[in-house]
């Protein structure tokens, strides 16, 4: 029964501290009232730009993701033709807009790696996860980031078995975060996917899905830029 009563406080121990690390970030809209004062200088940045990729979500054991890659073997060659940097002009745009709109906007040309940030030790809802504050010695006071995550095609798969055609997709977020806080003042997460009418599966250049894949790379970077007319 001792035995029992230990094992039931090491659940409920790890649940509890599994929750707490778990902060889930809900969409924030971009209002220019939730940037208190005009004078405010925005920076603008980006991470790395994924290689393009073929990805097979579902195909989750050594066997079935090869039998996935071998099965797709003429498109993933196709793939590497393609070049995910069509999203490179998202930074310029923005930073365009968000001038026109009377916002003083500093481009920051060096990519950002998030993941080597410090933690920010105020983690919650609203707030970063990561610690921004190093960014004061670019002169800004609020940080505008392009975190750009994969670019390419997709397919689902549940094991062997799949689920759905192959698609374009990128999936990216994007946020603007007071350095001197960590405090979120916009955040938005896309996970985007775009089929075609018809078959998929023309190869060797794949012309509908080819298509697919630029378009919802356009589409993708209205979404981004309308977040904030």
């Amino acid at each position: 029964m001792k035995r029992m009563n230990i094992i039931l406080i090491l659940i409920s121990v790890t649940a509890f501290l599994t929750g707490c690390s778990t902060v889930i970030q809900k969409p924030l809209v971009f209002t220019p009232s939730s940037i208190s004062s005009g004078k405010l200088v925005i920076g603008v940045v980006q991470t790395k730009i994924p290689e393009f990729s073929v990805e097979f979500p579902g195909a989750d054991c050594l066997l079935c993701l090869g039998i996935a890659m071998a099965s797709h073997s003429t498109l993933r060659d196709y793939a590497k033709n393609l070049n995910s940097n069509d999203v490179q002009p998202l930074q310029d745009d923005l930073i365009n807009k968000l001038i026109a709109k009377g916002f003083t906007v500093k481009k920051l040309d060096k990519f950002i790696e998030i993941s080597k940030l410090e933690k920010n030790t105020n983690h919650k809802e609203g707030f970063s996860k990561y610690d921004f504050s190093s960014f004061a010695k670019e002169g800004i006071d609020l940080l505008l980031v392009i975190n750009l995550k994969q670019i390419g095609f997709k397919r689902g798969y549940q094991s062997y078995i799949i689920t759905e055609p192959m698609k374009a997709q990128v999936l990216a977020e994007g946020f603007m975060v007071d350095i001197k806080t960590n405090k979120y003042t916009w955040y938005q997460d896309y996970k985007l996917s775009k089929g075609v009418n018809g078959e998929w599966d023309n190869p060797p250049k794949f012309p509908q899905l080819t298509n697919s894949y630029y378009s919802l790379i356009e589409e993708f970077k209205d979404s981004f830029i309308g977040e904030f007319n």
